[in-house]
């Protein structure tokens, strides 16, 4: 779950920024789960970011209130939008 994503090196589209106030997803949500999360391949060249319950198991109880959040990075590391996501979609693929 290793990535080349900082907090001083993140950056955001209009969309995600939107996005982010109307979830109610903090930044710090967001770099925690781009800490912490599986990682996906979504098309595009975007990659996504999944803090879901089995990332949970590794991570503590403590992170609960991160469950079930998504980010998408872009290819040049733009967050390209956040969601809360329950289920994976079939079409992100797992990262090895």
């Amino acid at each position: 779950m290793k990535n080349n994503l900082s907090d001083s090196s993140l950056r955001f589209s209009n969309h995600a920024e939107a996005r982010k106030e109307q979830r109610a997803i903090s930044d710090e949500a967001i770099q925690f789960v781009i800490d912490h999360g599986f990682i996906y391949y979504a098309g595009h060249c975007d990659t996504v970011y999944w803090f879901c319950r089995k990332a949970l198991g590794y991570e503590g109880p403590g992170s609960v209130r991160f469950e079930n959040i998504a980010v998408i990075v872009t290819y040049d590391g733009v967050v390209r939008t956040v969601m809360h996501c329950r289920r994976q979609p079939r079409h992100w693929k797992r990262a090895a």
